[in-house]
């Protein structure tokens, strides 16, 4: 893997030698991950620097570092979900480049009042996000103030724009971010409302209103809901409802069409690249959190088709919501199958250093994507099947589990059939060894 580039010397140069010496952040354990963060979040000036965590971020998502308070990052916390790294970005999706983040932050910086600013930046100051409640206060107050700046620039913001972006482009994403800044608290109240179970009139009229303003505002308010949700079913259901009225118009029409294709596209490119995604616990961890997100997507795309969203998308043969669903559903299967056999039960033991944890994490992993496959199976036997297959394997000493000791054993048995199993085992274990003495 490539080398970190090397910085130029300066007074931070110890630091820059650090990351250097790591040959290639993207090998770097998870506590060097978390130092490294916290190394670059303490400068001054972050620079080139922060460019570096740029290959990190989706590992940054799950280990949930304990990042400071600024104002940027707490400007734009509410629309997290939008945004992407500058080389991921495509224009008419309806996400945010991360390298526009910080020409917005200084344009709503520059027109608010500067005492407000100043005593904004002072509650900022020496705190951060692990503190919930005090930024769930400023992150309201500051998106109540800036949606409207943003929404009222006529003229594009100063840059740096990322690579290839006009200013005209750039303008009207500050729009759309003052949209969504000010639409805050009707998508906070419709998300409320889902997860209680209701929420369906509210969800309406947001989505009306998104559809009105036109697909970027649409676009960018799907993504927000279903990440806030977990792709809450019942969302596709009101689009569903909502596109079948007489108020909604063709174009509004074509825009959630062209939206639930778009979802199509992301459940067959998965069911095509999931198999190479399989290899490592980090992989199939993803692949869990995937299998949920589309589970539910697609339950949703049913319940849209009968709500009277009649979309060629929803009906193209064999790549209908049903029989993505049952694909997705032997996906799984397969992969937990042949994943519980090669990643586990037959992997060969060798006594290399981090061989038992990779194989706990592994089986810590498959169990999570079965979890997730439960939640689309009409039946669960296969998955029992499988789980009672391995535990038996491991009891038995079975191949490669026959040259484990009974701690590692106890261990794999302890994720398979719970911890009275496994003491149980061990407790065996030992009696059968002390009597062979």
């Amino acid at each position: 893997m490539a080398e970190a580039p090397t910085a130029q010397p300066g007074p931070d140069a110890p630091l820059e030698r650090l990351l250097t010496e790591l040959r290639g952040l993207q090998s770097a354990r998870d506590d060097q991950v978390m130092k490294i963060v916290g190394l670059i979040d303490a400068l001054p000036h972050r620079g080139a620097l922060d460019k570096l965590l740029d290959p990190l971020r989706p590992r940054l998502a799950r280990l949930h570092p304990p990042r400071p308070l600024t104002f940027p990052r707490l400007l734009f916390r509410p629309l997290d979900p939008l945004i992407v790294d500058d080389a991921a970005w495509r224009e008419g999706e309806g996400t945010l480049p991360r390298g526009l983040l910080l020409p917005l932050a200084r344009e709503v910086e520059k027109r608010l009042d500067p005492d407000q600013f100043a005593a904004l930046e002072g509650e900022i100051r020496r705190h951060s996000f692990a503190e919930t409640t005090l930024v769930e206060k400023l992150s309201t107050r500051l998106s109540a103030l800036a949606g409207p700046v943003l929404t009222a620039l006529t003229a594009p913001p100063s840059g740096p724009y990322p690579a290839g972006m006009s200013g005209e482009t750039a303008l009207a994403l500050a729009h759309l971010a003052g949209r969504l800044l000010t639409e805050r608290p009707a998508l906070e109240t419709v998300v409320r409302g889902l997860r209680a179970g209701g929420g369906d009139e509210a969800a309406r009229v947001l989505l009306r209103g998104a559809l009105y303003r036109g697909p970027l505002d649409f676009l960018a308010t799907m993504r927000l809901l279903s990440a806030a949700t977990g792709s809450c079913s019942q969302i596709f259901a009101v689009l569903g409802s909502l596109a079948s009225t007489s108020e909604t118009a063709r174009e509004q029409r074509e825009t959630v069409g062209g939206f639930l294709q778009g979802q199509v596209a992301r459940v067959k490119t998965f069911l095509n690249e999931a198999a190479g995604m399989a290899g490592e616990a980090a992989g199939l961890a993803r692949l869990a959190a995937q299998v949920r997100e589309l589970g539910t997507m697609l339950r949703g795309l049913e319940l849209c088709a009968q709500k009277g969203g009649t979309f060629p998308a929803l009906s193209e043969r064999g790549a209908d919501p049903a029989t993505l669903t049952q694909k997705l559903d032997d996906l799984c299967h397969s992969l937990v199958s042949e994943g519980l056999r090669t990643q586990v039960i037959e992997r060969p033991v060798t006594g290399a250093p981090g061989e038992a944890a990779e194989r706990e994490a592994n089986l810590a992993a498959l169990l999570e994507l079965m979890d997730s496959g439960r939640l689309i199976a009409k039946s669960g036997a296969d998955y029992d099947f499988f789980l009672r297959e391995a535990r038996s394997a491991v009891e038995k000493g079975v191949g490669e589990m026959g040259k484990l000791d009974p701690v590692a054993r106890a261990r794999l048995l302890e994720y398979l059939a719970g911890a009275d199993v496994a003491y149980v085992f061990y407790k065996a274990q030992k009696r059968g060894a002390a009597a062979r003495r």
